[in-house]
Formats: structure tokens, C-alpha cells, sequence
């Protein structure tokens, strides 16, 4: 499929140790997101691919609970704060 064909806010969560994911493959998609109204990049410290379990999900967590409570208007919805 193609990124850009991607019409809604996208949240990319990448973690610094992921090696199933290389940081070049993820940025390199991110990029390619051009369709989308609003997206955002998280890089999360200290994590594999599966940060989800491990130390820092808690910041997976809280970029979720903000990116989901985002009302995603261009002039208001900010990359840290919406």
C-alpha cells in the first residue's frame, strides 16, 4: 500500500533498540506519510520492539492517551500539546 494514501492522524512510535524496525526504514515511512491532516513521531528510549513490555511503556502509554485525545485541528493541535 502506499503511506501517502493515508488520510487520518497518524501516531509513529518507534523504540531506540528495535532492530526488527531500523530507525531509517521507520523515518523513511514517516516520511512517505504526506496524506496524512497531522502525524507524530516518538522515539522511546531504551526499548526493543516490543517496548509495549517493556520499562518504558509507560511513555507508549501516555503518547497514546494524548495522540487519541487530540482534536487534530492544524492551527491548535501541537506535536507535545492539543
Amino acid at each position: 500500500y502506499d503511506p501517502g494514501q493515508i488520510t487520518r492522524p497518524v501516531l509513529l512510535l518507534h523504540a531506540e533498540w528495535d532492530s526488527d524496525l531500523p530507525i531509517e526504514m521507520a523515518k523513511a515511512y514517516f516520511g512517505k506519510l504526506t496524506g496524512t491532516p497531522y502525524k507524530q513521531w516518538l522515539e522511546i528510549g531504551e526499548g526493543t520492539h516490543s517496548v509495549i513490555l517493556e520499562k518504558n511503556r509507560e511513555l507508549v502509554f501516555a503518547a497514546v492517551r494524548q495522540f487519541f485525545s487530540c482534536n487534530f485541528k492544524p492551527q491548535t493541535c501541537l506535536e507535545k500539546e492539543c
